[in-house]
């Protein structure tokens, strides 16, 4: 599942509220909400949160818990959240289980292209789990390409 630009107004879980449940192999981007979780809030019965890529919400925390809900993650990628990657009920999960805070290396998110770069650390093999990690695979090539001094002069001439 893709998760994109959605805005929980009144209340937590922009992305998803999650009471119990299983996200898996999700990519939530760009998601807010107005308390606690932007990405992802957990309620009654916490649930799992396993190989899903939790990125660039507008506000709130990558992934956030009502107290006694905290949700168990597994080889997740949570980055760059403007309250914090995960609030004080969940706990700083970066490498535990897996988990990672990295630049997930989109193709184009500002364009809603959410397939990965080759050299993404939620593709397949980069990454402590060595599976993919969120919605969609590598859809791009390495963003940089390598060239001689004189192959970049040629292209000026």
């Amino acid at each position: 599942c893709t998760i994109t630009r959605n805005d929980a107004t009144a209340g937590s879980g922009g992305g998803a509220l999650l009471e119990g449940g299983v996200l898996r192999w999700c990519t939530l981007v760009d998601n807010s909400a107005t308390d606690g979780g932007g990405g992802v809030h957990c309620g009654t019965g916490g649930g799992e949160i396993i190989e899903c890529i939790v990125a660039f919400s507008e506000s709130g925390y990558g992934v956030a818990a009502e107290e006694g809900c905290a949700p168990a993650l597994d080889c997740c990628d949570v980055y760059q959240n403007p309250a914090g990657n995960y609030d004080s009920v969940v706990g700083d999960q970066t490498g535990t289980d897996g988990n990672f805070s990295l630049d997930p290396q989109f193709c184009g998110w500002e364009y809603a292209n959410y397939w990965l770069f080759d050299t993404s650390p939620c593709a397949y093999g980069n990454n402590p789990c060595d599976h993919q990690v969120g919605a969609l695979g590598v859809g791009c090539d390495d963003p940089v390409e390598t060239m001689s001094w004189g192959r970049l002069k040629a292209l000026w001439k």
